[in-house]
């Protein structure tokens, strides 16, 4: 099995090899006390009447990302070659080059391009974030943070964002009532279906699921009450997400057309009706005309037992009855079909 064993950090020192003359370049080895990793610098030429100083390569040195080069503090005699200004970023070991400028300029020259090793390091990162890839309800997103000083980056998974849910049903209406039937409507809402609840009293008796916005439910009983509940959803990922509230909304199929039996006369300028009473209805509304004129309401009875009733004050002519039951649901009235039309004439 191989191991791979990485220096945590260069410390170099240097010899002089070959030493410079005025005729002939020198040679200094740098060799690293920890790993043994070594390089080698070429020692310039001496100028006419110089020698060459002795000194010690600067080491351990360290700078902190977000500041520049100059600012890392070099021991006495040494300057930065290398541009002061460049700025200090990523995390890591660098090479940059100093010059020693000796005390003794007369006698000693100034040696340059001499490597040094600078450990930058973060003095505390400051992340700034950007959202690579926005989450939805059905996909996660990304977000990558950035240290604005040295550059370092590590990536976030952002959670899949929770379905929105729809609102309300709102517009929720009878459009029809009939005796065995309710057309119900309501505001249609994109990308919206509806979950529809019918009840007859207590009990549930129809679930749908319709896109639309008008549904009706057939098959129904006259004159009976009920409540229709509809809660708006929509499909996320294959599941339903319902909306917060459901709408209801109570009401009736219209009573059975009334059975008119007759229309007969009772005294002088009297007509009794009859007819059977209509199961579950809350009264009756009773219309005459005479002749060949309108049809007008002359009598509303409410009571749903009710089955017989005396028009008075007939003149004579010919007249027309019809009659029709209705159920009360809070305030409206639900009114059913009328029944055939029974004639009698008042001499």
């Amino acid at each position: 099995m191989e191991v791979t064993v990485e220096c945590p950090g260069h410390q170099y020192e240097s010899e002089v090899t070959k030493k410079p003359t005025e005729t002939e370049k020198g040679e200094r080895v740098s060799t690293c006390n920890l790993c043994g990793d070594r390089y080698t610098e070429e020692i310039p030429m001496l100028k006419p009447g110089q020698q060459m100083p002795e000194y010690t390569v600067p080491t351990g040195l360290k700078g902190e990302s977000g500041k520049t080069l100059g600012t890392v503090k070099l021991p006495e005699g040494f300057s930065w070659q290398s541009d002061p200004e460049t700025k200090l970023r990523k995390e890591g070991t660098y090479v940059w080059k100093v010059k020693y400028t000796p005390a003794d300029t007369e006698q000693y020259q100034t040696v340059t391009d001499i490597e040094v090793e600078v450990t930058v390091q973060c003095p505390g990162h400051q992340y700034e974030s950007e959202v690579t890839k926005k989450p939805t309800e059905t996909e996660k997103g990304e977000r990558i943070n950035t240290c604005s000083l040295c550059g370092d980056t590590y990536t976030e998974e952002l959670s899949v964002l929770a379905p929105k849910r729809p609102g309300s049903v709102s517009g929720l209406k009878v459009k029809k009532n009939m005796a065995d039937s309710l057309t119900f409507s309501w505001r249609p809402v994109k990308n919206v279906s509806y979950r529809l609840m019918l009840y007859q009293g207590k009990k549930m008796i129809s679930t749908q699921y319709v896109a639309g916005s008008v549904r009706s439910f057939g098959g129904l009983k006259a004159a009976s009450n009920y409540t229709l509940k509809v809660t708006p959803y929509r499909i996320v990922d294959g599941t339903r997400i319902y909306a917060a509230s459901t709408g209801e909304l109570r009401t009736a199929t219209a009573p059975s057309a009334v059975k008119l039996n007759a229309v007969k006369k009772s005294g002088k300028s009297k007509a009794k009706l009859t007819w059977k009473k209509v199961s579950g209805a809350s009264g009756y509304e009773i219309f005459m005309k005479r002749g060949n004129g309108s049809y007008k309401k002359i009598k509303t009875i409410s009571k749903g037992t009710a089955a017989s009733f005396t028009k008075k004050g007939m003149k004579k002519g010919t007249y027309s009855f019809k009659i029709r039951a209705y159920k009360t649901v809070g305030r409206a009235k639900i009114r059913g079909g009328f029944s055939t039309v029974k004639k009698i004439k008042i001499r």
